[in-house]
């Protein structure tokens, strides 16, 4: 199956599954105790729209643990990423996503990206929404990496291109799937 094929499988599947919000919940509560998730400073998240994960809670607690949160913003062809607060305002992207109407990027390092997807599989593999954002950002970083995604949504249908970057661990309400931790080990040496 191609990925654009794929792609509207797993989106029209999303979108029935049911109890989305406890889920979310219960993916948060995974994340928030997970060493990489505690040892990391700087966060990339996402503002998560109708029938992804929640990530709202995630970003609010983030910014409570004194984690410098940052959100993805589309420029032309290219993301950023922007260091967010609860005085950030926000205005609505091509994409009909929620973006900070700062453009001003965060140059720092980023300890961890918590990366959204319309599918994986357990090996870390990510079917993403087309626009390739995330796997140009993700092929120049170090950080670690968790995409996150209800049950449903893992697959074993994603054949991977050489262009694609795995996520060195999957997350959903159920699950830990950390099939990737000797990449990652590999990766950082």
């Amino acid at each position: 199956m191609e990925k654009k094929e794929l792609r509207q499988k797993y989106l029209l599947k999303r979108k029935f599954i049911k109890n989305k919000k406890d889920k979310s919940n219960d993916i948060l509560n995974f994340i928030i105790n997970n060493p990489l998730y505690n040892n990391a400073n700087v966060i990339a998240l996402y503002y998560s729209t109708k029938d992804e994960v929640d990530t709202h809670d995630l970003i609010l607690y983030s910014l409570l643990q004194d984690k410098i949160v940052l959100l993805p913003k589309v420029i032309g062809k290219e993301m950023i990423f922007i260091k967010i607060d609860e005085t950030t305002r926000y205005e609505t992207s091509n994409f009909k996503i929620r973006e900070p109407i700062s453009n001003e990027p965060y140059l720092g390092n980023i300890d961890l990206f918590i990366v959204p997807g319309v599918a994986f599989d357990i090996n870390g593999n990510r079917l993403g929404y087309g626009g390739g954002y995330y796997d140009k950002y993700l092929k120049d970083t170090n950080a670690s990496t968790i995409g996150i995604c209800f049950e449903e949504q893992i697959t074993n249908e994603i054949e991977p291109e050489e262009h694609d970057i795995k996520v060195d661990i999957v997350q959903t309400e159920r699950k830990t799937y950390d099939e990737t931790k000797r990449l990652r080990k590999e990766r950082r040496e």
